[in-house]
């Protein structure tokens, strides 16, 4: 690993991780599937068991004020795109979370644990990328991005070898529910019309 100066900005350069995106499960066995669930549970145990007071910087607002700026924004621009009844349930679902949210626990997390983020190599986990999202938040969250790639069935695996707690998944129902309006809100922001009408069938199905 290096670190270097470069306009200003801080960047780390390593040697080329070995393996290739986990784009599915597609090929992988019963027997493989476990080996990379437990390959991805020690991943995530470890990360999440740095404590966040080790951080040099920690948030100055509370998690509930970056989730109240997100419902401002589907106010503004999701919202009106989706049926009446869909937006009922969601403003119902924000202010059931919102009410807990800042009570929820704290750990180091990846922030965009998505199957393009995850490397393997002949089947088991050959590294991890993309850690500009990397900060304090709820580990679920960590969870419902894998769920979002690879399916509840496989997180539900990987659960099997963390000690999660019993909340959890009702907290990454929430999350993956929050998915499909942030492809709309950046659909919406860079003119990508096919990415906002992904957003919009999430909540027709």
């Amino acid at each position: 690993l290096e670190v270097r100066r470069i306009g200003g900005q801080l960047i780390s350069l390593h040697a080329k991780i070995p393996g290739e995106p986990l784009s599915d499960l597609a090929g992988l066995t019963i027997g493989a599937r476990k080996a990379l669930a437990v390959d991805l549970a020690a991943f995530l145990q470890a990360l999440h068991s740095v404590p966040i007071d080790r951080l040099e910087a920690r948030p100055a607002e509370a998690p509930s004020s970056e989730w109240h700026r997100l419902l401002a924004q589907c106010e503004d621009v999701a919202f009106p795109l989706l049926s009446p009844d869909v937006v009922t349930g969601l403003r119902k679902r924000f202010s059931d979370f919102l009410a807990t949210c800042d009570a929820l626990p704290q750990c180091l997390i990846h922030g965009d644990f998505g199957t393009g983020n995850i490397l393997v190599d002949r089947g088991r986990l050959s590294g991890v990328i993309d850690f500009s999202g990397c900060g304090p938040g709820d580990p679920a969250y960590d969870f419902a991005s894998l769920a979002a790639g690879l399916g509840d069935g496989f997180v539900d695996l990987v659960l099997e070898y963390l000690p999660a707690d019993t909340a959890v998944r009702e907290r990454m129902s929430f999350y993956r529910m929050t998915f499909p309006l942030l492809d709309i809100l950046y659909g919406v922001e860079n003119r990508d019309p096919e990415t906002i009408h992904a957003g919009v069938r999430a909540f027709a199905a």
